[in-house]
Order: structure tokens, then C-alpha cells, then sequence
């Protein structure tokens, strides 16, 4: 038995990354899993900042790992790229892992916040952040 849940318990591990308990961020292999899937126009085409289509790439994507009693969930917010992340190739592009971003309380969709089940990868929120 213990050999069996040895490998079950080290994928798993593979996906959370840090401890969830330190406010870190989802590995990189739960973010690219999370990404493949990820429509975020169609999440977000009902919220009334919504005035054009946007692609998750196109953002700067900050993730962090939250515990909610024995959930652990993923806030993700997406802010547009610095103007030296568009114009440099060589400056990486896109994902912030634990890193939070800086707090943004306008900015229509050009700014989404998203809340995810870490463990089934559902998003429960997705909202633009409004207009000033």
C-alpha cells in the first residue's frame, strides 16, 4: 500500500510547489496545465468592463496559493505587461509564481482577478476589475 501512494503523493506534491501554507504560488506544471485549458474571454464575457476579446498571453500573470480551511485555492490576477516586457524579448514574459502583484483597483478588463480549486482547476471567480 505504501508503495502506491508513495508516487500518487509525489505527483501531487509536483503540482502544489511550495508549502500552501506560505502564501507561495501553484508549480509550473499546475500553471501550464491550468493555462492549456484556460478561456478567459469566455469566463469573463459577461462582466460589464467587458468591451473586447483578451487572451491569458497577453497579460502579466501573478499567482498565488491560498488555504481556506482544508481547500487550497489559487488566486490568479492578470495585469498588462510593462511597457519594457513588450518592447524586450529578452525580459521573460508572463507568470509570477508567489509573487504578489502590486494592488490595482480600476482598469476594466485590461486587469482579471480569478479564483481556482487548486485540486480540480475549476475557476469559482472571474471578474475585470472595473472602471474609476
Amino acid at each position: 500500500m505504501r508503495a502506491l501512494l508513495l508516487p500518487l503523493l509525489a505527483s501531487t506534491m509536483c503540482l502544489v510547489g511550495p508549502s500552501a501554507s506560505q502564501n507561495a504560488g501553484p508549480s509550473r506544471a499546475w500553471i501550464k496545465v491550468f493555462e492549456r485549458s484556460l478561456d478567459l474571454d469566455a469566463l469573463i464575457k459577461n462582466d460589464p468592463a467587458h468591451d473586447r476579446p483578451v487572451r491569458h498571453e497577453d497579460f502579466a500573470r501573478y499567482y498565488i496559493l491560498e488555504r481556506v480551511g482544508g481547500e487550497v485555492r489559487v488566486w490568479g490576477r492578470y495585469l498588462p505587461p510593462q511597457d519594457a516586457w513588450r518592447d524586450n524579448p529578452a525580459l521573460p514574459k508572463g507568470t509570477h509564481i508567489g509573487e504578489p502583484p502590486l494592488p490595482v483597483l480600476d482598469g476594466g478588463c485590461s486587469v482579471v482577478t480569478l479564483l481556482i480549486v487548486h485540486e480540480s482547476f475549476e475557476v469559482v471567480r472571474a471578474f475585470c476589475n472595473g472602471r474609476a
